[in-house]
């Protein structure tokens, strides 16, 4: 607003002075002046009238016009009317209309002051809110995920270049589209509903789902929704960013396959563990069946039979004398005596050829039940079964009895009665044969006396079987605990590391879990198999 000598405030102060001015007067003039000319123009009136004296014409008319003045004055309720037109209310009427047109023109120069703050309020408003949408929109087009604002209904109505790149849509033209549109056909049912859910209740939405591009690609996001609400707590629209996972999902497939083939290798190298304990085993039992075979052998070979026969013969050749011979024959006196000890020591020869012959069989029973075994692992191989856990671990057991007894080594049993396990019979075998067959070469290596490997089984809580083998061999140290189940990781030369990582995979497989427990070196260790029980076997104590 320019600046004169008449500024508005001026303006209004002498507005507001001919207004008091003018009212001032019109007070003035009603209240002197009306009753000041009555009273003296009636003063010779009623001087006249008392002393009974004719009035002249003149002062009759002046009569006639002081009486309703009188009137009014000594009735107030009867005021007489005065001509509008009188100087005072002249004066106040021009002091009011200057006063009016004054303020008039003070508030049009008040309004128009306001007006132009306003519109440079509002130009730097708009010229602050253009350069915040420049940021926002640099922002945006820097972001690295796709940023997408849609309406009520889901139809998009803005999106950043990397949401473009990634979607390979546009936002805008005559036709605008609707998030859900590009949404790939397999992912849509499970989009909606949970779409619909998160709407209904008012929240943010996140989800991973594909993306189908009309180039005919697809692509993974990561997609992460909040609703935009207006005062009254509608929705009005949502803003939503999704980040392109595809890459990460390539991977974690790539990851997947992996993991399953190392699973599958490693299954593989538990079955040859077990095969390696079964031959093994077998070739210990026939170690056994060539040492019993040779003993018998020899036996016979060096038996004394033939000398029997030749004393028959002499007995034959001496028939018809036999008591003289017996009598009076060097030879005839000495074969008596020479059959007892002949007869004592065919007996004996006898007992001990029974022996080996059963040695022998026991063990041509132990390679039948182990190649039984072994076969009949390989047809069952992945099925699940329900089986006494006692009769799992003594089923491995019986894999390694041969070396244990070749390596003197004391297995003590500390069976708990325990509900039976629903697990596969060869995982659960493939576990138990490792860690028995480590358990002896641990306490070879430990230089013990007294080799000592303790298998026992129990409850681990409600809920859980633990089968512990306890040897008091080597010992692990601490810094191998944790690395222990590592694929590779071995502290044996002979040792390829497969063992106990596939073992503590199948354990989890099967909804349990392999332990390792040792004080340190020379302080020997324990392995221990925790196997869940059946949903409905009762805990037994």
């Amino acid at each position: 607003m320019e600046k004169g000598f008449l500024s508005p405030r001026k303006v209004i102060l002498l507005a507001a002075t001919l207004l008091l001015a003018a009212s001032f007067c019109l007070a003035t003039d009603a209240t002197a002046a009306p009753a000041a000319a009555p009273v003296s123009l009636a003063r010779p009136v009623l001087t006249n009238a008392i002393q009974g004296q004719e009035l002249p014409a003149d002062q009759i008319r002046l009569s006639n016009q002081v009486e309703p003045r009188l009137r009014s004055a000594a009735n107030p309720a009867l005021p007489e009317r005065a001509a509008w037109w009188t100087p005072s209310r002249v004066l106040w009427a021009l002091g009011a209309l200057v006063a009016g047109v004054a303020m008039n023109l003070a508030w049009v120069w008040v309004l128009k002051g306001a007006n132009a703050r306003l519109e440079r309020r509002v130009a730097e408003r708009t010229e602050e809110l253009g350069r915040s949408e420049e940021r926002f929109r640099k922002l945006a087009a820097c972001l690295p995920v796709g940023l997408v604002e849609t309406d009520a209904r889901g139809v998009c109505t803005y999106m950043n270049p990397r949401g473009t790149e990634i979607s390979g849509r546009y936002v805008g033209g005559p036709a605008n589209w609707a998030w859900n549109e590009a949404v790939h056909p397999d992912d849509c049912a499970e989009v909606s509903r949970s779409w619909a859910a998160a709407a209904v209740a008012g929240k943010a939405w996140c989800l991973e789902f594909r993306l189908s591009r009309p180039d005919g690609q697809t692509r993974w996001v990561n997609c992460l929704a909040s609703p935009r609400m207006d005062s009254l707590g509608k929705i009005v629209g949502y803003v939503a960013t999704f980040a392109d996972i595809t890459q990460r999902k390539q991977n974690e497939a790539e990851l997947e396959q992996a993991h399953k083939e190392l699973v599958v290798s490693s299954r593989l190298a538990g079955m040859a563990e077990v095969a390696t304990s079964v031959l093994h085993n077998v070739g210990n039992v026939l170690t056994s069946i060539n040492i019993s075979s040779s003993l018998l052998t020899d036996r016979v070979r060096n038996s004394k039979v033939a000398n029997l026969g030749k004393a028959a013969a002499l007995i034959q050749e001496h028939a018809d004398d036999l008591p003289a011979f017996f009598a009076r024959d060097p030879k005839g006196r000495q074969l008596p005596g020479y059959l007892c000890a002949m007869t004592e020591s065919l007996i004996k020869d006898h007992s001990e050829m029974l022996e080996e012959l059963e040695l022998l069989s026991r063990n041509i029973e132990h390679i039948n039940e182990v190649v039984a075994m072994q076969q009949n692992l390989g047809k069952a191989a992945g099925v699940v079964e329900e089986l006494p856990v006692a009769a799992l671990v003594e089923d491995a057991l019986r894999m390694n009895l041969g070396s244990m007894e070749r390596h003197g080594v004391q297995v003590v049993r500390e069976y708990d009665k325990v509900p039976p396990v629903q697990v596969d019979k060869h995982k659960v075998l493939q576990i138990l044969v490792n860690l028995i067959r480590n358990a002896k070469f641990a306490c070879d290596e430990g230089g013990s006396a007294s080799k000592r490997i303790i298998l026992r089984v129990g409850l681990n809580g409600s809920n859980r079987v633990k089968i512990s083998v306890i040897d008091n061999g080597i010992g692990i140290p601490r810094e191998n605990l944790t690395q222990i189940f590592s694929h590779g990781f071995t502290t044996r030369k002979e040792g390829h590391g497969f063992g106990l990582h596939s073992g503590a995979l199948a354990a989890k497989e099967m909804g349990g879990a392999l332990l390792v427990h040792s004080d340190g070196p020379g302080r020997g260790a324990v392995f221990t198999l925790e196997l869940p029980l059946l949903p409905s076997s009762p805990v037994r104590n």
